[in-house]
């Protein structure tokens, strides 16, 4: 028995040394997906660091919360944020954000934080309201 319990606090206390590192970006904060509700966000993403997602975060009463990507930006050198106009124009996804934590957190552990967009950006991302009409038929 004490056998036991002394393998599985080695093997508890070694799964952190594998574990994934949190990504360092210099340009935003991330923040766990249930504090960013009604915001225009950037999604987190360890794929690519050149190019982020960027899209409005709401919860939809029998999904959760949502969200719905609305294009593509990366940062140039003078900390301008760039958006991709061809990315402005494609149909783009709705991800379940509760359905798929629940079911890919372990895997991406990074995958499920977002970082809330300056209203001061939003002209360069070619936001045009900070809360877009569709989503109100969410909050009524």
């Amino acid at each position: 028995m004490k056998n036991l319990i002394l393998q599985l606090f080695l093997l508890a206390s070694s799964i952190p040394a594998f574990s994934q590192a949190p990504p360092n970006d210099p340009y935003f904060k991330f923040i766990n997906y249930k504090f960013c509700e009604k915001q225009w966000v950037v999604r987190n993403s360890h794929k690519r660091a050149d190019y982020y997602q960027f899209g409005f975060m709401y919860v939809d009463k029998a999904k959760g919360f949502v969200f719905q990507q609305s294009g593509v930006f990366f940062v140039d050198k003078d900390g301008r944020y760039v958006v991709n106009k061809r990315s402005l124009k494609q149909k783009h996804t709705r991800d379940e954000i509760d359905v798929l934590q629940r079911k890919w957190a372990a895997a991406f552990p990074y995958e499920w934080t977002f970082s809330p967009i300056p209203p001061e950006r939003f002209n360069d991302l070619k936001i045009k309201q900070a809360v877009p009409d569709w989503v109100k038929k969410y909050y009524n």
